[in-house]
């Protein structure tokens, strides 16, 4: 017989009362009771979030360079976060507004007639997006939640993501029509870029055989757990081929370097220059270009070379690495890998590394569009499935995206911060990030822009390398070309 669990979500502080009753399946996790808040409650999914709980605290985005006490949020379920009734956490969302809410578990019921999320009872209508906290709120309010539209959201939420396999971020555009266009916003800023019929047509073709091979329903457990999930996975490539990808070439050396002592930093607390210059010479890349255009300085030191600090980082979360005031050597992990000459498990550590623990804000110095980074496994997987030796421009690979993470071009941003007010700014984060990132990582090549500006606002033509071809474990037998 079904579990449902009731419970109660209040937000905190607030100078009227603001709360939601739910009964939701047991078996619920972190990550869907989060869909599960922001529809109950009238968020609109435009903010990071927080619960904090008796198992420590956990997310679905990490944004920080350094390590995180954060754990990830996917197949926690509520039960061993809210054990009993009586138990709380805390759900904190939009790390500006800071709207704390209360989660308390009510009871547990079995019942044969419950089918999906139920909205039992609902005070006072959410504040707006973006308002300025609960101190910018009225003393009283007579505005009252539409409870019928609140749980025609939730029944067909619970419907594309349960029943019918449709990952959370898209589900959730769908129910609130993200993807219809409001009247006063710029159309022009989504328009669909596939205008041609040969764009449409490899637009399809990835999709079909998506479709064809796992099924869309699929793609969620995927980029929750690309490195482990079958059948399909990310795995590791050739040898040849991840002994040749820029990252492991730039990192190598100073690895090998490390088999018989450790680097002493300088004085400043930075690699020596001879592996600065050393690392910034293999990574400019005639094939990977953006890491070259957006370097503005002389590599003499590595405080200046952006590349460079980006690959300590990684080797340092990879746990390759190991770092003391004065020295970094290798940890039994890295000694392994790096004494065995083992490319394709080396290059295997830094992949996963740069996708899921380092923050690719850095390169654009903007933590805004965090999903972008997210999705990059969908990225990945739709990357594998292009034609060979068939460039594509970015755009159309933004838009490939968004065609299954529909969040992608909807994410919050501070159009402000942008000067060129007649194109989509998410485009120029994705560009930037993903060139450099999927180019620092061969999987993408990419021709060269002529100044700094062009290399940031114009599109570029993408190539899939074989090694990007060869990191997605398909179902075995398959055939996908």
């Amino acid at each position: 017989m079904p579990k449902y669990i009731d419970l109660e979500i209040t937000l905190n502080d607030t100078p009227y009362p603001i709360t939601r009753t739910l009964r939701v399946p047991a078996a619920t996790d972190l990550h869907q009771l989060h869909h599960y808040i922001q529809l109950a409650m009238g968020w609109e999914l435009s903010h990071l979030h927080l619960f904090t709980t008796i198992k420590g605290t956990f997310t679905d985005y990490f944004d920080d360079v350094e390590p995180s006490d954060d754990q990830p949020e996917f197949g926690i379920k509520i039960t061993e976060v809210l054990p009993r009734k009586g138990s709380a956490m805390t759900y904190l969302y939009d790390f500006g507004d800071d709207w704390e809410h209360t989660v308390r578990h009510l009871g547990s019921v079995i019942d044969a007639n419950e089918l999906g999320v139920r909205l039992r009872k609902a005070t006072g209508a959410c504040p707006e997006e973006d308002s300025g906290g609960i101190w910018n709120l009225p003393k009283r309010s007579t505005r009252k939640p539409d409870l019928t539209l609140l749980q025609q959201r939730l029944d067909e939420f619970y419907h594309l993501t349960v029943t019918d396999g449709v990952a959370p971020q898209p589900a959730f555009c769908t129910v609130h029509g993200f993807d219809q266009l409001d009247e006063d916003e710029d159309i022009e800023q989504f328009q669909h870029p596939l205008s041609n019929a040969a764009d449409q047509a490899m637009r399809f073709h990835i999709y079909d055989t998506i479709e064809d091979l796992y099924g869309f329903e699929h793609l969620q457990p995927f980029d929750n757990d690309p490195f482990g999930y079958r059948p399909l996975h990310i795995q590791a490539p050739p040898v040849e081929l991840a002994k040749d990808a820029p990252i492991v070439r730039a990192v190598m050396p100073m690895l090998v370097d490390m088999l018989s002592k450790q680097i002493k930093f300088t004085s400043s607390g930075y690699l020596p220059v001879k592996y600065v210059k050393a690392m910034f010479a293999e990574l400019s890349d005639d094939r990977y270009p953006m890491i070259r255009e957006l370097q503005r300085y002389q590599p003499s030191s590595e405080s200046v070379v952006k590349a460079v600090t980006v690959l300590r980082h990684i080797l340092l979360m990879s746990g390759i690495v190991e770092t003391t005031k004065t020295t970094m050597g290798l940890t039994l992990k890295g000694l392994e890998l790096v004494a065995m000459r083992d490319y394709a498990q080396l290059y295997l550590v830094l992949l996963e590394t740069t996708l899921r623990k380092f923050n690719w804000g850095y390169i654009t110095y903007s933590n805004e569009c965090p999903l972008q980074q997210s999705a990059a496994p969908i990225m990945l997987l739709q990357s594998s499935l292009l034609h060979p030796q068939t460039p594509v421009s970015d755009e159309m690979l933004y838009d490939l995206l968004a065609g299954i993470v529909a969040g992608i071009m909807r994410e919050p941003i501070e159009r402000k911060i942008w000067h060129e007010e007649d194109e989509d700014p998410r485009k120029f984060l994705f560009r930037q990030r993903y060139c450099y990132f999927f180019g620092l990582l061969g999987i993408w090549e990419h021709g060269a822009k002529p100044n700094f500006l062009a290399a940031i606002t114009e599109s570029r033509q993408i190539t899939v390398t074989e090694l990007g071809r060869s990191l997605i474990g398909f179902k075995k037998g398959a055939n996908v070309r």
